[in-house]
């Protein structure tokens, strides 16, 4: 009994830490594929699936970006990016992400 008693305002002092993280994933959630989008430079660009979130030791999210390339030569061809977002930079990078073929 005196656990339980002890446990309750063990998670009353953490609930606001949980909201606050909670809110900062949330604001990470609106950013990152906006940045994606814009950085990735493809035209029509699309955020596919969820965030991957690192660590605040690494503090990264990784998107992946889809679109069509830009350049007249490439013919409206289908690009697929990894695309790195720094949230504590707030900036992104990009790389092309390999077609798996079989």
């Amino acid at each position: 009994m005196r656990s339980v008693l002890f446990a309750v305002p063990l998670f009353l002092l953490a609930a606001p830490a949980l909201a606050t993280s909670f809110a900062a994933q949330a604001g990470a959630d609106r950013v990152t594929p906006r940045a994606c989008r814009s950085v990735s430079g493809l035209r029509d660009a699309t955020i596919e699936g969820a965030p991957v979130r690192f660590g605040d030791a690494i503090g990264t999210d990784a998107r992946l970006v889809r679109g069509t390339w830009p350049q007249p030569h490439m013919k409206r061809a289908k690009a697929t990016l990894l695309c790195l977002y720094d949230r504590k930079a707030k900036r992104g990078e990009t790389q092309e992400w390999p077609a798996v073929t079989n």
